[in-house]
């Protein structure tokens, strides 16, 4: 998973089960083939969401199984992109767990959690932290990332707001041999019992992302960059061995329907277009959001550029005052037609908000507050509400 952790899947179960058998194969025999590497406006803004499921529609061929690793890509920002730590009104702590191929013999389980919050003399520092765990099939492949973030807001001018993150931590790849069994586990008698000769294996290495995210009035273009030092777990060569570097674009613009109306809450519509890159595999995201008085319904379409793999996801969420919730179901098109549940993924999260405590701030002086953020939008408000009150 990406997230904080994100992982490059085999088109199949079986093949997570392929390369841990060609792990063990080489722990063993490591001497041998040391070279050998496993091949495993409203307009423009509706424009764009129209224009990128328009490119998305005409890519045809072959189907294929790719996956996408978060098929509600933008519910979780500070997976999403590190810039995006602390961007809300409350501390945030996220939980989400993930299922693919429900039914399949070994399917693919997330767990993960996040937790951002802000502050500062004008909420322009963030920190954040992420944890996600990995699974395949019965504990046999497991990737857990826990990271560490921060980000800086600086108001450029009036109307464009820069943010800028970073997140720092580790990435573990624990392989259990003794879910398997091996060929030379196979006796002549089946009630005879062959124990296995293959050591479990746990490995770490450093883990590193980075984003900058611009608001230039109602439009957000969000760069993002995980796995930036392609964290390596052995030292022999092998892609399967690596998390391969991951980079993100996004682009967005909410839109009020009701704009004219001013006492009428705001019904949102969100257009989204994002491209992952990560390893050989490049998606094409395009999506669309709509919100009104809390209740949320999404709808995605992912495209397999490369590969030629279509998935589509619909989504349906809930956002209270302190509490929020949602669900995401995705399902994939391949060459034996829809199988159900067998090439499904299920999306569930669940959000806490957690409101900051009064009189709160690390500021002491007021001579440097106009240099920190000297356009802050919300400084203005500030100072506004201060003086309808003297």
């Amino acid at each position: 998973m990406d997230d904080g952790g994100s992982l490059v899947r085999g088109t199949l179960p079986t093949v997570a089960r392929d390369a841990c058998l060609a792990d063990a194969r080489q722990y063993q025999h490591s001497a041998h083939n040391p070279n050998e590497s496993l091949k495993v406006g409203r307009f423009s803004g509706i424009a764009i969401c129209l224009v990128a499921l328009l490119l998305a529609i005409l890519r045809g061929g072959e189907l294929s199984a790719q996956m996408l690793d978060m098929v509600h890509p933008v519910r979780n920002q500070v997976l999403l992109n590190p810039a995006l730590v602390g961007n809300s009104e409350r501390m945030r702590a996220d939980v989400f767990y993930r299922n693919q191929w429900l039914n399949a013999n070994s399917p693919y389980n997330t767990f993960g959690l996040t937790y951002d919050l802000h502050f500062g003399a004008y909420d322009n520092h963030a920190l954040g932290a992420s944890v996600v765990n990995d699974v395949q099939g019965p504990f046999t492949l497991q990737h857990t990332s826990a990271l560490a973030y921060y980000s800086y807001v600086v108001d450029i001018s009036y109307n464009i707001r820069l943010r800028i993150g970073a997140g720092a931590g580790v990435a573990v790849r624990s392989t259990s041999y003794n879910s398997l069994v091996f060929p030379d586990q196979l006796a002549a008698d089946p009630g005879t019992a062959v124990p296995n000769r293959y050591a479990d294996r746990t490995d770490v290495a450093p883990d590193f992302a980075a984003g900058v995210q611009a608001e230039i009035s109602e439009w957000q273009f969000g760069f993002a960059a995980h796995h930036i030092a392609n964290p390596r777990f052995d030292e022999r060569r092998g892609d399967y061995l690596r998390l391969q570097r991951r980079f993100t674009l996004t682009a967005s613009r909410p839109i009020n329907l009701f704009a004219t109306y001013r006492h009428k809450p705001p019904l949102l519509i969100t257009p989204h277009v994002l491209l992952n890159l990560q390893g050989r595999e490049l998606f094409a995201t395009a999506g669309c959001e709509v919100s009104y008085l809390g209740i949320s319904g999404s709808l995605w379409l992912h495209e397999s550029i490369l590969f030629q793999g279509h998935n589509i996801s619909a989504g349906i969420g809930w956002d209270g005052t302190f509490i929020g919730f949602a669900y995401t179901y995705n399902l994939g098109f391949y060459r034996q037609g829809f199988n159900g549940l067998g090439t499904s993924v299920h999306e569930v999260g669940l959000r806490l908000k957690i409101p900051y405590p009064r009189g709160r701030g690390f500021s002491t002086s007021t001579r440097s507050r106009h240099r920190l953020m000297r356009y802050s939008r919300r400084r203005a408000t500030v100072l506004q509400y201060r003086r309808k009150r003297r």
